[in-house]
């Protein structure tokens, strides 16, 4: 399976160097891209500064834009990606900056990735898939089966899944097309979801043992509450801003 037979294509994933590799994107490519994006807000003030005032306040503000721009240029234009590359049968993390790719870290062999497809924490309609900890969000079984089987397939990695029998773990049979393992999927969830007397049984047994037991379920690599982090630097930002605005003043 080629990569533009999938029924969609996902952000996350640069297509540059397939198929020999596969470069996904990791956490830290999207720090950057967060960073970049909240420091617009000081090079905006520090711009509209240097248009309004005049004199020394001025050239205060305009050496605050020279340092700010090229650094905000670097952070947006910086690619962190987890790659799969199959000619040296490797895995590793490398940092890209204008097509220049930077020495690789944490080289380990395909065969030790973790490829899990699992429900998404937030809406078990939806799937995701979890590549060593870190959880993509990708949407119906088929569509997420999909992915993990070229993944598979392709990069020779043994894949499993937590849908049929959640919360066990089990070995995802990569010779089975997407469509028919998100059919039998599907039936299993909805076995799952039909209690019966003993179930419920087992169930209230159960309990008490499961209040304590942590969950099964990755946090996904985008929710709700990490986004609103990205507004823990809004504080020092303004506090910057200020800060410029009373130095500019003297």
């Amino acid at each position: 399976m080629q990569y533009s037979q999938l029924s969609k294509q996902y952000k996350f994933i640069n297509p540059v160097g397939l198929p020999e590799q596969l470069r996904i994107a990791t956490k830290r490519h999207y720090f950057c891209k967060a960073f970049c994006f909240l420091g617009l807000i000081p090079l905006c003030v520090s711009v509209l500064m240097t248009l309004t005032l005049d004199g020394n306040q001025q050239l205060f503000y305009q050496a605050v834009v020279a340092l700010l721009l090229p650094t905000l240029i670097l952070l947006g234009l910086c690619q962190h990606y987890l790659v799969f590359d199959r000619t040296t049968n490797q895995r590793f993390v490398q940092l890209q900056l204008l097509g220049y790719y930077f020495k690789k870290n944490n080289c380990e062999s395909l065969q030790s990735t973790e490829l899990i497809l699992l429900h998404n924490v937030n809406d078990r309609s939806q799937y995701c898939m979890r590549l060593n900890g870190t959880s993509y969000m990708i949407g119906t079984l088929e569509e997420t089966s999909e992915l993990v089987l070229f993944i598979s397939q392709n990069f020779n990695i043994t894949a499993k899944e937590q849908v049929t029998d959640f919360p066990n773990i089990h070995t995802l049979d990569t010779h089975v097309p997407a469509a028919s393992l998100a059919e039998s999927g599907s039936q299993s969830i909805y076995t799952m979801d039909m209690p019966t007397s003993n179930s419920l049984h087992k169930a209230n047994a159960k309990q008490t043992n499961s209040i304590d037991s942590p969950s099964m379920f990755i946090q996904p690599l985008w929710q709700v509450r990490i986004g609103l982090r990205l507004l823990y630097p809004l504080p020092f930002i303004l506090l910057f801003c200020f800060s410029m605005k009373y130095i500019g003043g003297l």
